[in-house]
């Protein structure tokens, strides 16, 4: 029959497993650099797609608007540019710029345009198929939706936030196309 184990034996074992532990999780935990990365990679690979030529068919204010955008990555795949030119009547041009920001962890985008609001900065996250971007300042809150229909089909809707409720004044929904005049199954 064996006796009662020693303190020191038993203290001994639970020393060893703790320093076993700590090296073990020292050496598989991943640290925050590198979970950070992981955040900008997948950030990355949602923008990437955007990347290419899309034309647009919608509304804007009660009228029918035709657009093409067009986004590409410059500065080493850093940020998304993004174009966009109307086809139609109205004379609205846009140029901005989507990134992620690993420190704040949230997309932004900065437009640049020659419509009502000429600048504009918004800040936003992903849900499932969607980017939720929202520009708020002293005399407005924005939101604009960005969501996949399908792979190559992308719907864009603009509104005003009053409250829960969100009241578009602009949806239209684009279609990659390879270049002008040619879709992209």
């Amino acid at each position: 029959m064996k006796g009662p184990k020693r303190i020191g034996d038993t203290l001994t074992h639970l020393l060893w497993y703790k320093v076993l532990g700590t090296i073990i999780i020292f050496l598989f935990q991943p640290n925050a650099e590198s979970f950070g990365n992981t955040k900008q990679i997948q950030a990355s690979k949602f923008l990437d797609r955007f990347e290419g030529y899309w034309v647009g068919e919608g509304e804007a204010g009660g009228k029918k608007i035709h657009d093409e955008m067009h986004y590409e990555w410059i500065l080493d795949h850093r940020f998304l540019h993004m174009e966009i030119n109307s086809l139609g009547d109205d004379t609205f041009r846009a140029e901005g710029y989507f990134w992620y920001n690993e420190t704040q962890r949230r997309f932004e985008f900065y437009e640049f345009n020659n419509g009502q609001w000429p600048v504009r900065i918004m800040r936003g996250y992903l849900t499932r198929q969607k980017l939720i971007l929202e520009d708020r300042t002293s005399d407005r809150h924005i939101r604009i939706t960005l969501e996949w229909l399908e792979n190559n089909i992308l719907k864009l809707t603009e509104g005003y936030v009053k409250g829960q409720k969100v009241e578009p004044f602009v949806q239209e929904v684009f279609q990659r196309k390879a270049s002008r005049g040619v879709s992209v199954s």
